[in-house]
Parts: C-alpha cells; structure tokens; sequence
C-alpha cells in the first residue's frame, strides 16, 4: 500500500515559501509542490476536436505515482476540463496523484453511447500513456461527478465498453462516483427532458440496459460512492441502493456522505484553497487505501 502524502508533511518538507508584508510582519504565504500541466492532447478518433482533448497535472518528480482520471458532471450537455484546474492541482500538488482531467462530447450534439465511449477512450489512453506522465498504470481510478458518475459507473460495471477497445475494466484500480446517477428509470420527473436528450428515448428496457446498476455482477473495481447532505432530489437514495447493490454481489464499497455540502458545493471543495476539505481527504484516502 502506498503511503497517503499528508498535507502538514508535504508543505513542510517540500514548499517554496513565498513571503509577503502584514501590517509591518512577515507572513509565510506555503506553496504546493510544483504541479507540470500538460494540456490538450488529444485521445480519441479526431485529434482536431477539442472535446476529445484531455489535461495531465503531475508532480513534476512523479514516478510511479497512482493517477485519477476525471470526468466533468453537467447534465450530459456541458461542462469543461478547463472548470477543473484547481481539482488537477490539488491532487497533485498536495496529494502526488497524477490527475487526467478530461473532455468528451456532449448532447445534444451526440446522444448515448458516445459520452461513455470518448470515457473509455480516455481511459485506455491513459491505461496505456500515463507512464511517460510519472503515473502508475496499474493504479489508474476513475472519477465521476453527476453526469460523470453515470459515466464512469456505467463504463466499470459494463464490460463492452473496455472490450470494444481491447482492454478489460479489471485494468482499473478503483472507481470514485460523485453524486451519480446509477438508475434512470428512478430519475424525478423534472430530469426526464434531459434524459430524453441524453439517451434517446424513455423507453424502460432501454433506460435499464444503460443504467449501472443493471450491469452489476459478481466483479467490478472497488467504489466509493459519495453524495452530497443537500444533493439533487433522489441523488442520496440513488447512492444508497447503487451501494447496497455492490455489497450484495461481495464487490468492495465505501458509502461517504458530505455533510455540511451540495451537489456543487462538494465538487468545489477539491481545491487548493480547501486541500484537506473532506471531499478531498475521502478520496485520496480511498485511493491511497488501494494502491500498492
């Protein structure tokens, strides 16, 4: 098990401090470890379309360091990597994690499969690219929020997706859904639109056959599945059922609820101005927890 860098520690030991005047004193303004961005590359079919780009944050002496790859929430239909420049810093400024953050089309320009496809492209990029990046790829975890979460549950509990690319989902360390959505037949009324644009259709057959918790069998990669105290109406009970699903098939699952946050609020935390907010601690605890 590799050992979780600790905040104190790593300010401590490794921060340029920079130093500016209060009221006539000297005040120690800590800095993070310096944190290499590698922006836009391109992962997928057409190099030119910036929704196929993705962005690498790693410590600038990253050796086989575990990597988290994101995948942004908004509703299927927006969101950027470019919203996420604080999450990528703080993991791996403060936590040594190699951190993809990255783009994938949005409906309704596409509907689904495409969303969980440019995912698993990411992914299988990184699977096999992260090691010139100072990352482990044996300790690679995905990260969802909201629509993120959808997706990344979905592309970890369905094998196809990884077996069009002629990689398998056992290549993944672990998986981190955020405030996702693991049954879209039990969505409130008020998203069904959004479904509609999303998938295609409200067919149940349909909507069952997309939906995580339809695919959950006897091995998956271990979760962790969080949610927000004031989330999304039916987001907690999504999470709770999707958790209790993976307990019953003997799949190793974490439940965290963030007290005290919302369903944005709770992505927001991951930051350099709230690096040990508990969002952040719960996740590289998680994977600290697994990689090896």
């Amino acid at each position: 098990m590799k050992a979780r860098p600790r905040f104190p520690v790593i300010l401590a030991l490794a921060t340029l401090v920079a130093t500016c005047i209060a009221g006539g004193a000297a005040v120690a303004q800590p800095q993070t470890l310096p944190v290499v961005k590698y922006p836009d590359i391109p992962y997928g079919p057409s190099p030119t379309d910036f929704r196929n780009w993705l962005d690498v944050y790693a410590p600038s002496d990253a050796a086989a360091a575990p990597v988290v790859m994101f995948v942004h929430g908004g509703a299927w239909a927006s969101g950027d990597k470019s919203e996420y420049v604080e999450l990528g810093r703080t993991l791996a400024g403060y936590y040594g994690i190699v951190a993809v953050v990255i783009n994938y089309r949005l409906s309704p320009d596409v509907v689904h499969p495409a969303h969980t496809e440019d995912a698993t492209l990411a992914a299988v990029w990184t699977l096999e690219n992260i090691a010139d990046y100072g990352g482990d790829p044996t300790e690679v975890f995905l990260f969802g929020h909201s629509a993120g979460g959808h997706i990344v549950s979905l592309m970890s509990t369905d094998e196809s997706f990884f077996e069009a690319q002629g990689h398998s989902t056992h290549e993944i360390a672990g998986v981190i859904s955020m405030s996702g959505l693991y049954n879209l037949n039990a969505v409130v009324p008020a998203l069904l639109g959004t479904i509609y644009d999303t998938f295609g259709t409200l067919n149940p057959a349909y909507l069952a056959e997309v939906s995580p918790a339809t695919h959950v069998g006897d091995w998956q990669p271990p979760f962790l599945i969080e949610y927000a105290e004031t989330d999304l109406p039916t987001f907690d009970r999504q999470a709770r059922n999707f958790y209790r699903n993976l307990t019953r098939h003997g799949s190793p699952a974490t439940l965290a609820r963030f007290d005290g946050y919302t369903h944005v609020s709770e992505i927001e935390a991951i930051s350099t101005k709230t690096p040990e907010s508990e969002p952040a601690a719960t996740l590289v605890d998680f994977v600290y927890g697994i990689a090896d």
